[in-house]
């Protein structure tokens, strides 16, 4: 990847630009080598951005995240806005009113940001109709406040329509069943019909901010 002229450091194999204006949509079935890539993605932008806070929303908790734990926050509540450092949430339940409130801290704290969501579905009432306010906001607003947003799922139904909108690059890995596959395939400009990726933790990455080539990787190893 390349950084934008602000960064420090040029950093990966792929040699896309990349910057802190960025949304990153990543696809794909449990074990496929999603979280793998939201994980590397987000440590290769801290590396070019050390200063800026991260906030990782961790429904799940299910360990993923376990080495970045010394931000920590496993009550229901919302945790406040940080000035540095990161920030991991793990709220037990899924309560929109307290998302939009921690999305609403995000968006009007001043200065740039990272933040990865590690499953969009739980961000949802319904299929991809009920995103928080606050999260819309961030993806629409968060782009020239320098806020960068990574979202993560497994169901192209859950989805909300605003990532899909606002989505700058998109990351397909495996998916099962029949839906899903057709939808992220037509989501990234590729037949709707068109094979899963051959490598066992292969994906398709291609820019949703104007559809065109889309390329293969065999692992997050050659694209990083």
């Amino acid at each position: 990847m390349i950084p934008s002229p602000a960064s420090p450091a040029a950093s990966g194999k792929s040699g896309i630009p990349v910057s802190l204006e960025d949304r990153w949509l990543i696809l794909g079935t449990t074990g496929s080598g999603k979280t793998t890539f939201a994980k590397k993605l987000l440590q290769q932008h801290m590396g070019m951005y050390p200063d800026v806070p991260v906030y990782i929303l961790d429904s799940k908790a299910v360990g993923d995240f376990t080495n970045w734990y010394k931000g920590l926050v496993t009550d229901s509540a919302p945790p406040g806005p940080i000035e540095k450092g990161v920030q991991v949430w793990q709220p037990g339940i899924d309560d929109l009113h307290a998302f939009d409130a921690w999305f609403a801290g995000i968006r009007y704290a001043p200065g740039p940001a990272m933040v990865l969501i590690d499953e969009v579905s739980s961000l949802v009432k319904r299929k991809g109709d009920d995103a928080p306010h606050y999260f819309q906001t961030l993806l629409k607003q968060g782009r020239a406040l320098g806020k960068l947003v990574i979202s993560c799922s497994q169901e192209m139904p859950y989805v909300p329509r605003q990532i899909k909108t606002q989505s700058t690059h998109a990351v397909r890995f495996r998916l099962v069943g029949s839906y899903d596959p057709r939808e992220a395939n037509k989501l990234m400009g590729r037949d709707a019909l068109a094979p899963e990726p051959r490598a066992k933790y292969g994906f398709f990455y291609g820019r949703m901010d104007r559809l065109g080539k889309v390329l293969e990787y065999p692992s997050y190893t050659d694209f990083f």
